[in-house]
């Protein structure tokens, strides 16, 4: 839906831990892994995305009587060697490997 496109990047650049997170990325070479402090940032930055992003869709929602479960997204952000996977709505994303 155009409206969660309009909310997820948005709101996750105004996230303070994805903030503190690429403030903490910028003075660090990219092949080193992921800290564990890095990753915890990195799910609180999707977690509050999406519950901002959430609110956000029930507002407009409501505000043009349109029918909330009408909308889904499904977001993977990898970072380093971390895979971090937030969802609205009742979409699910799967990772697979071939040979596995």
């Amino acid at each position: 839906s155009e409206n969660v496109k309009e909310l997820v990047i948005p709101k996750l650049n105004e996230s303070p831990s994805w903030k503190a997170f690429r403030g903490v990325v910028g003075t660090r070479h990219s092949d080193q892994v992921v800290s564990a402090s890095e990753e915890k940032l990195i799910e609180q930055a999707i977690r509050d995305t999406y519950r901002t992003v959430d609110d956000s869709l029930l507002c407009r929602c409501a505000k043009s009587a349109q029918h909330y479960a009408t909308c889904t997204s499904v977001t993977a952000l990898i970072v380093g060697d971390v895979l971090v996977v937030g969802h609205l709505g009742d979409s699910r994303i799967v990772l697979g490997k071939t040979g596995a």
